[in-house]
């Protein structure tokens, strides 16, 4: 299960993924994800995806991105005007992310950052300078954590959880973008702490480290 804009989506064993019903539909049905849309625009292609989530960019409204059934890494959908420009939706595009094939999985980071875990256990993190579908190659990748034994990860509201192959599940918690007193917005002193809370193992009793 995962979430895109507030809606949830299902992916089957077979790489379908499925939407289910917005909280405010009478349609009880769920949706197979070449029948989705978003205004006249296509909501997910039809590849079958691993994670799907979005992603921002400077001189971007947002976008979305995922990791496909090959392995890559690519931009499925962008925030844009419609061809009047009197309306915002997404439009639908498939454009690689880099060259490489071994991504397993990815989630959103804070602003314009992502975390896609590696084939070969590692994490890495994504910075967007451009968007996909303005410029392929406007990104930087930085290695995120020294560990190679990462097997899976998922998204929370303030970070994400990974999952090492001992069983040892860990917390990254992301800093806001901004704090806020009453009216005031003031950037954050520090940046994002780079050490894990651990949470506890899969295989055994929870508990602190």
């Amino acid at each position: 299960m995962f979430t895109v804009n507030e809606r949830t989506f299902l992916r089957k064993t077979n790489g379908e993924v499925w939407a289910c019903p917005a909280f405010f539909s009478e349609d009880a049905k769920l949706e197979l994800n070449k029948q989705i849309t978003f205004g006249q625009a296509r909501y997910l292609p039809t590849n079958h995806w691993h994670s799907v989530f979005w992603c921002s960019a400077p001189d971007s409204m947002g976008f979305i991105a995922g990791i496909s059934e090959d392995g890559t890494f690519r931009e499925l959908a962008n925030w844009q005007k419609t061809p009047r420009g009197s309306k915002w939706g997404l439009a639908s595009c498939n454009i690689q992310i880099s060259t490489e094939t071994n991504w397993l999985t990815a989630v959103s980071g804070v602003k314009n950052k992502a975390i896609s875990l590696n084939a070969d256990g590692t994490l890495w993190q994504w910075k967007f300078e451009k968007a996909p579908d303005i410029n392929p190659q406007g990104f930087t990748l930085n290695r995120f954590s020294e560990r190679t034994d990462w097997v899976a990860i998922a998204s929370m509201s303030d970070g994400f959880v990974s999952l090492a192959a001992d069983g040892g599940l860990w917390l990254w918690q992301f800093e806001p973008e901004y704090y806020s007193f009453r009216s005031a917005a003031v950037a954050p002193l520090l940046a994002n702490s780079r050490k894990p809370q651990f949470l506890g193992n899969i295989f055994g009793k929870a508990g602190l480290q």
